[in-house]
Formats: C-alpha cells, sequence, structure tokens
C-alpha cells in the first residue's frame, strides 16, 4: 500500500484510520509515504497503528490531537518537538 499521494497534499489538516486490521485479522503494515505527513496536521486519528513510534520527520508542530488506540506505541518521537 502507498500513501505517496500524501506527499501532494500539503494542506491536509485531518486524517482518520478507522481501523489497522485487514480482513484476516491481521495488521495493515504503515504503508510507504507515511512520512510525508504534513506539517499542518491537526488532527490523527489511527486505530491499531502497528509501530512503536511515529517516523522521524513526523512534524507535531500544529498537532491539536493524537488518537491512536489499540496502537502499539510506546514513544511518539525522538528528541524535542515544538
Amino acid at each position: 500500500m502507498s500513501f505517496d499521494f500524501l506527499a501532494k497534499m500539503t494542506n491536509l489538516r485531518f486524517l482518520q484510520f478507522y481501523d489497522g486490521w485487514d480482513d484476516y485479522g491481521s495488521k495493515v503494515p504503515v504503508p510507504t509515504g507515511f512520512e510525508s505527513l504534513s506539517d499542518k496536521l491537526r488532527y490523527l486519528h489511527w486505530e491499531g497503528f502497528c509501530l512503536e513510534s511515529l517516523p522521524l520527520n513526523f512534524c507535531a508542530e500544529q498537532l491539536v490531537e493524537l488518537y491512536m488506540p489499540f496502537s502499539k506505541l510506546k514513544k511518539l518521537w525522538d528528541g524535542v518537538q515544538v
């Protein structure tokens, strides 16, 4: 699965994934291109996010709400985020 189109959505503000599981009960992998999320993202909802941390270049500067139930997140990111 490719999310390369996200790199073109420079004004993306809201992103919501309701289900991290496929029809066979397996986790849906984080797609390539996920690292290209808009710096203007304000709301991210992802049920069942399968990584233990967000991508290194994830920008949370304008993020207001991060909702990731049933995820494997252990830490959000390395270093300091504004």
